[in-house]
């Protein structure tokens, strides 16, 4: 009596039946559905009493060809806390207490069987919670994401302060490129964000003076990242 339980999901063939482990996170399995024969989709409750910025899933899956693979899945949300208001913590685009999201995870091939577990929870409070290893994944990747953006903003900053560019707009772009066709994982997405944005601005014909503050609030979005995870050491 008094042992708190979460459930385990495992889904074969569409049924969906329950196991019982000793709980470790603040985030709980609701249920799994297939969305496609290679697709699942999993419901997160959040049951924490506080704001989530991040969870990770153990997955395992079986495949109807007899092979099963593993591994982790993560939803990352703190570029949304930080960047919607880059110079503050924006608390409603959190997994905020009482909410649910659902996390959609792909095979390879037609699915047969999934077993999955919340393994890591991060807070807003800047706390960790769950598997030590999941944690570290997820604290490099934010690092990885901070130090993107420093880097991107930095390469705004030196062209929109060079006024012998006149095309520092183009000048961003191929920067951005020349780093991003050497990058991987989150930099490498984190970089095409940003050529993104500034494409756009490109488009809409944005001044010099646009692309400062656009590299201002990049700067500072990277600043509280920062902050934020080191907060958690």
């Amino acid at each position: 009596m008094g042992l708190r339980n979460v459930a385990v999901s495992v889904l074969w063939l569409g049924v969906i039946s329950c196991a019982l482990r000793t709980e470790v996170v603040g985030a709980k399995i609701e249920n799994v559905r297939m969305e496609s024969p290679r697709a699942a989709v999993v419901r997160v409750s959040n049951n924490s009493g506080k704001e989530i910025t991040g969870v990770s899933l153990s997955v395992d899956l079986g495949y109807k060809n007899g092979k099963q693979t593993h591994f982790d899945q993560s939803l990352d949300l703190l570029p949304e806390v930080i960047q919607e208001q880059s110079d503050d913590i924006l608390r409603d685009a959190a997994f905020l207490a009482g909410q649910s999201r659902e996390i959609t995870i792909t095979g390879y091939e037609d699915i047969a069987a999934v077993n999955v577990t919340v393994n890591m929870v991060a807070y807003l409070d800047r706390t960790y919670e769950g598997d030590t290893a999941a944690i570290e994944r997820m604290t490099t990747a934010r690092k990885d994401w901070a130090d993107t953006l420093q880097e991107g903003a930095a390469i705004i900053a030196a062209a929109a302060t060079d006024h012998a560019t006149p095309h520092s707009v183009r000048v961003v772009l191929r920067q951005l490129k020349d780093l991003c066709d050497k990058a991987s994982g989150t930099r490498q997405m984190t970089l095409k964000a940003m050529m993104q944005d500034v494409r756009n601005m490109q488009l809409q014909n944005a001044t010099t003076e646009e692309l400062k503050t656009y590299g201002l609030h990049k700067g500072r979005a990277a600043a509280v990242a920062f902050d934020h995870i080191k907060g958690a050491n």
